[in-house]
């Protein structure tokens, strides 16, 4: 099967970033995706409805995730809501897009630190002068 994977370019948008990031310590559902996101930006990335499980339909048809069972425990979930939930996870190639990613943006931080702290602090400072 040929992956699809090819659709998606790097840098990835923000909100996929953390899209993908969220998923990468297991399965999750939408509404989870959500609460994580906003969790992990402190607030300051907020995905609704909408915009999740667009992504979801547009991951799962670039092959970036996939959908797995739901193994909920009937008798600890007896709620309808909590046994039907959809649960996703990254593929093979989510993950390496989702590392791809992060190189990216490690080499961009490992950049500025070299460029910002090579020069001693005097120096620095008169060059902005």
């Amino acid at each position: 099967m040929k992956q699809k994977i090819e659709k998606i370019r790097l840098p990835l948008t923000p909100l996929v970033f953390y899209f993908l990031f969220t998923m990468r310590d297991g399965k999750k559902h939408g509404y989870g995706i959500m609460q994580r996101v906003r969790k992990d930006t402190d607030g300051l990335i907020k995905i609704g409805p909408g915009s999740v499980y667009g992504l979801i339909k547009k991951m799962l048809d670039e092959g970036v995730i996939e959908e797995v069972a739901n193994d909920a425990d009937a008798d600890l979930y007896p709620t309808f809501q909590e046994q039907n939930r959809r649960y996703y996870q990254l593929t093979a190639a989510g993950n390496v897009l989702l590392s791809q990613e992060i190189a990216r943006l490690y080499h961009i931080i490992t950049l500025f630190h070299q460029s910002t702290f090579e020069k001693p602090v005097d120096q620095a400072l008169e060059d902005e002068e």
